[in-house]
């Protein structure tokens, strides 16, 4: 059985969903567009956070590449980046100050394992 709300769900739903290779970890569900499309849903900061780390520059360089390349697309299929308040729990993982989900909230699947 496929995950509600997975990358791979979207995948059945919509396989022209455009799905950023390396930003799974920010991947935060899908939505149904206006035209009834299913496509990629993704938390902005931390997409930027994660391009900013693998490729050492600041979060404001990584946001500026977001958004010249993937948030201007005029594609149906393309995915929405969604600003999140950090007053908001996403899964029950934390966010940090700057509203980040902690890189440690997705490294083990059941933290109640202890």
């Amino acid at each position: 059985m496929i995950p509600e709300g997975s990358i791979d769900e979207l995948a059945e739903l919509n396989p022209e969903a455009l799905v950023p290779e390396g930003l799974d970890d920010a991947f935060i569900g899908y939505v149904t567009t206006a035209s009834q499309k299913h496509v990629a849903a993704y938390c902005l900061k931390t997409c930027a956070r994660i391009i900013a780390r693998e490729n050492n520059v600041s979060m404001e360089s990584a946001l500026s590449t977001m958004h010249e390349t993937t948030m201007l697309l005029d594609v149906e299929d393309a995915p929405v980046f969604v600003t999140t308040s950090p007053d908001i729990l996403f899964l029950s993982k934390e966010v940090d100050d700057e509203g980040y989900f902690n890189e440690s909230d997705f490294d083990d699947d059941d933290p109640e394992e202890d």
